[in-house]
């Protein structure tokens, strides 16, 4: 009885471990996912003339403080509670930053410097493909 009953702990406290590694996976791709849609709402507000130059710099600049601090949040292989609720507050604050940006009318139209634009995301692509060796990610 004793032994059955070390087995069945023994199974549950590994079923923890591996369901809380899970989690923590899952938490890193939605932050990666929602850090993505953030980018992609930057280039649509630039495309459609809602984003001036100057704003799509500092939402970019916004955007890679973001990266750099996940980057060093997630350097031990592990995002803590604490590191995961400061990346939700930095990117809902980003959030709020893009939708002010947007809809504040003091765009100019469609984005003049197109090379800079696209070096941007081919950057921000190669820093997120989790290798950091310039090789594009795949969606």
């Amino acid at each position: 009885m004793k032994r059955t009953k070390q087995i069945i702990i023994g199974c549950l406290t590994l079923g923890m471990v591996v369901l809380g590694g899970t989690a923590s996976a899952f938490a890193d791709d939605r932050i990666h996912y929602r850090s993505r849609r953030q980018v992609d709402r930057i280039y649509n507000g630039v495309r459609n003339g809602e984003i001036s130059q100057d704003e799509f710099r500092r939402l970019g600049r916004q955007q890679m403080r973001i990266r750099q601090f996940k980057k060093r949040a997630t350097a031990d292989g592990h995002l803590s509670a604490h590191e995961r609720k400061r990346l939700r507050k930095m990117q809902n604050r980003a959030s709020r930053t893009i939708y002010k940006a947007k809809h504040d009318r003091d765009g100019y139209g469609r984005h003049r410097d197109r090379d800079r634009y696209e070096r941007y995301n081919d950057r921000y692509d190669r820093d997120y493909d989790g290798r950091g060796h310039g090789r594009a990610r795949s969606y």
